[in-house]
């Protein structure tokens, strides 16, 4: 892990008008700079990183490790956990272990419970949401509630203030977000699968969606990453809004304060949205040295610090972005 300081521009809004988010949360956001980036190193080397979660000043990522061609099976362990040390980035521990002969496949994005702690990890290879404690220890899996989802293929995860768990399937035939009560019984359903080349076409219907959000009003946030949008619905899943985008939204992270913290694989940036879809601010750009992206996915955020990390699998790093002036 490498945690060097170097400063990038922060552009703010690109349309008309003016919106302020000037509370401290707000403010700090605004102020973004680069701070470091976690990388791991040796057998923890970061190798596509594409969710990211922070809790107790831990940062746990998940990322797929290649496996030497000599491994007799290389599928049981190709994916994996990663802890580093929110503070300075040292390593922790990994684990990828689901039983004595299962193990993670392709995880795609990582949750953390909010009342117990423990991590929910999407593998999207195996299609399962599988429950871990903070250190590794193997909980049990998070099975599709049957009826109208007798399987699913989770693409990202996330959790209301209520601890209910919101599952993203994503795939060839499916695109919705299936919202359960607690960890179990389906609650609704909500979207279906269409493409649309018009910013407002085809209204809840995703394309390739990415990343799903929970906001402190339940209100729900899908990156509808192929159509080029972010789709806002209320708490009962009816559609509310359609925030066009342009660009590909990946993961999407709800602030307290209500921003909106998006990273964009097309642009190679994040991006801070108001609620209602008002671009508060910018940061980063392509490229492969500290503060630019190549295809930028994962998002986490540590409201109190108002530390911002991105998992980057096209640069195989999880960049850390802190208020002007932190200081290590």
């Amino acid at each position: 892990m490498l945690l060097a300081a170097l400063a990038t521009g922060c552009f703010l809004r690109r349309d008309s008008g003016e919106v302020n988010y000037d509370d401290p949360l707000g403010t700090r956001l605004k102020r973004l700079t680069y701070f470091g980036s976690i990388t791991g190193h040796n057998d923890n080397l970061l190798s596509k990183p594409l969710g990211v979660a922070v809790a107790a000043g831990v940062v746990y990522i998940v990322d797929r490790k290649t496996p030497p061609p000599n491994l007799p099976l290389p599928s049981l362990v190709t994916g994996r956990v990663q802890a580093f040390r929110e503070k300075d980035g040292k390593f922790l521990y990994a684990f990828n272990r689901a039983g004595p002969r299962r193990a993670l496949d392709q995880p795609s994005s990582i949750a953390i419970h909010p009342k117990t702690g423990n991590l929910f990890v999407a593998d999207y290879g195996h299609g399962e949401v599988l429950q871990f404690k903070p250190r590794g220890q193997f909980v049990g899996e998070v099975k599709p509630p049957g009826g109208a989802v007798p399987a699913w293929s989770p693409a990202a995860i996330a959790f209301d203030a209520e601890a209910n768990l919101y599952v993203l399937d994503s795939g060839p035939k499916r695109a919705r977000v299936v919202a359960l009560e607690g960890t179990s019984r389906l609650r609704k359903v909500i979207g279906g699968i269409g493409s649309s080349k018009e910013p407002e076409g085809n209204p809840g219907r995703f394309w390739y969606p990415a990343g799903v959000a929970v906001a402190r009003d339940g209100s729900i946030f899908v990156s509808d990453s192929l159509n080029k949008r972010i789709q806002v619905f209320d708490a009962d899943g009816a559609l509310r809004k359609i925030i066009y985008t342009g660009g590909q939204p990946r993961g999407i992270v709800s602030a307290p304060n209500g921003l909106l913290i998006v990273p964009d694989a097309y642009t190679h940036e994040f991006v801070l949205y108001s609620p209602d879809g008002d671009q508060i601010a910018n940061f980063g750009e392509e490229g492969y040295n500290g503060g630019r992206f190549t295809s930028p996915n994962g998002v986490a955020l540590d409201a109190q610090k108002a530390w911002i990390f991105i998992a980057d699998p096209g640069t195989n790093r999880v960049e850390v972005w802190a208020p002007a002036g932190t200081k290590k």
